[in-house]
């Protein structure tokens, strides 16, 4: 598998960083309830929520949309 990312593309899934955790934290979905996001980070690292998709599950697959 291409492990390098390309500018604007999709990386591989992975952990969140402290950044992206605070970023999770501040969203609160009970129960069985999961958000997929979307965050760009641009060249300089600053990081954004761009995309919020409301209604998954936790074995629901990220698909890039």
């Amino acid at each position: 598998m291409d492990h390098s990312v390309k500018c604007g593309g999709w990386s591989d899934t992975k952990d969140a960083t402290e950044e992206i955790q605070k970023i999770c934290d501040e969203v609160h979905v009970g129960c069985d309830d999961y958000l997929h996001i979307r965050v760009f980070q641009s060249l300089d690292e600053k990081s954004v929520v761009t995309r919020v998709e409301e209604g998954h599950h936790k074995c629901d697959p990220l698909i890039p949309k």
